[in-house]
């Protein structure tokens, strides 16, 4: 469910960016293909660089792109780290049920709490550009 709810706020965001920049190069079946198992290796990582380039074109959002792309390898870590960590204690600890939960559980929120900032940013960076457009047309 929460990929799901994800998948369609990232197209929102591709196509909300494409309509401002018609050449940003991630289109709505880019964004899907970028999540793909195996593919979102490197998926992750483009996108949300593509994003950042976008957001530093903007001298106002200098400041979150920069947050963007020094979010990136955290996200790796912990996406990563969760797969690992669950491994060895399951392969280790299986006696341990509870403690092998409790530290995949911490490495879930943990990831859960770099899509959240990374997502907030994101959206808060696109409010901006709406706004500043609709003040430029006054």
């Amino acid at each position: 469910m929460c990929f799901v709810t994800y998948l369609i706020w990232l197209v929102q965001v591709h196509k909300a960016i494409r309509q401002k920049h018609s050449d940003y190069p991630i289109r709505t079946v880019g964004a899907i293909a970028r999540m793909i198992p195996f593919i979102n290796l490197w998926g992750f990582s483009n996108t949300f660089t593509h994003i950042y380039r976008y957001f530093a074109l903007h001298p106002e959002l200098e400041g979150k792109a920069r947050y963007i792309q020094k979010m990136i390898v955290p996200l790796y870590f912990v996406w990563f780290g969760e797969g690992i960590i669950n491994r060895i204690l399951i392969r280790h600890f299986s006696d341990m049920e509870s403690m092998s939960m409790l530290l995949g559980a911490i490495m879930q929120t943990a990831r859960m709490a770099c899509f959240y900032c990374m997502t907030r940013v994101i959206h808060n960076s696109l409010v901006m550009l709406n706004k500043k457009d609709e003040e430029g047309l006054h």
